[in-house]
């Protein structure tokens, strides 16, 4: 990121009006992840929980949960699926 990138992330509006939503979709999403590695004993590194390999077993995890369900909402509000 150069330093214009720098300059306008410091305003807090570097991605427009859909920044804010955006940046909330995936803070929903690394929470739900933290808690799902902590409830099945994952050591608490965030190294680790943003591994590939933890990433596919938590989405699977959550799917197969999902599965009884007529919707699944796996990633927070406003992104679901329906099966």
């Amino acid at each position: 990121m150069g330093t214009g990138g720098l300059a306008r992330a410091g305003r807090g509006h570097s991605g427009g009006p859909g920044f804010c939503d955006t940046a909330r979709r995936l803070l929903y999403v690394v929470s739900r992840l933290a808690v799902w590695a902590d409830s099945v004993g994952l050591p608490r590194d965030p190294g680790l929980w943003l591994r590939t390999e933890t990433i596919d077993r938590f989405v699977l995890v959550s799917w197969q949960l999902c599965a009884g369900e007529r919707s699944c909402c796996p990633a927070g509000p406003g992104w679901t699926a329906s099966l």
